[in-house]
C-alpha cells in the first residue's frame, strides 16, 4: 500500500473537498472506534480496481525479489500485470505480421520457398535462427531442454493423439 499512498491520499482529500458527509454514514462502536457505513463504503469499494492496477507492478516486483532469493529454480510470473503475456502476444503478432508481409499472402498453409525466409525467425532464448516457422526456439535450445527429449515428446504426442 505504501508505494501508492500519495495517490490514495490525493483521492481521499479530493473526496473530502467535493462531498458533504452525513451522520448516518458513520457509526461509533462501544469501544470508541468510528466505522464507515454504506453507501460511502460502496463508493470507496468501487475504487479498489484502480488501486489494484496501481499496486500490481510493485507487488510483482517484490514477489520476484523474494522468488530470486529462495534456493532452487524460480520462474517469474506476472499474473497481476500480465506483462509476460503481453510481451509474448506482441512477439506472436510481429511474427504473423512478418510472415504475411514477406509471403504476400495471409494463408497459413503456404510455405516459404526462399531459404532466407525460413531462417529469418529468431529464437526466444538465444536469438539464433529458427528453421521451423511453427517453433519459437531454435533446434539447439529445444534439444537442451530436458522436457523436450524424444521420449517425452513421443509420449506427449501419443497422449494428444489419444485424446483426439
Amino acid at each position: 500500500m505504501e508505494p501508492i499512498r500519495p495517490a490514495v491520499d490525493t483521492y481521499v482529500l479530493d473526496l473530502l473537498e467535493r462531498r458533504t458527509f452525513r451522520k448516518v454514514e458513520f457509526v461509533e462502536s462501544s469501544e470508541g472506534h468510528v466505522r464507515l457505513r454504506g453507501p460511502l463504503t460502496h463508493e470507496l469499494a468501487e475504487t479498489m480496481p484502480i488501486w489494484a492496477r496501481s499496486l500490481a507492478p510493485t507487488a510483482e516486483h517484490v514477489a520476484h525479489v523474494f522468488g530470486r532469493a529462495i534456493a532452487g529454480k524460480y520462474q517469474a510470473v506476472t499474473p497481476l500485470t500480465r506483462r509476460r503475456t503481453r510481451d509474448a502476444q506482441a512477439i506472436v503478432k510481429a511474427r504473423k505480421t512478418w510472415a504475411t508481409t514477406t509471403r504476400g499472402s495471409s494463408s497459413a498453409k503456404q510455405r516459404p520457398t526462399d531459404a532466407t525466409e525460413r531462417t529469418a525467425l529468431t529464437c526466444l532464448d538465444c536469438g539464433g535462427p529458427v528453421t521451423n516457422r511453427r517453433h519459437v526456439r531454435c533446434d539447439r535450445c529445444i534439444g537442451a531442454d530436458p522436457r523436450q527429449t524424444p521420449e517425452l515428446r513421443g509420449r506427449r504426442g501419443a497422449a494428444i493423439a489419444a485424446r483426439k
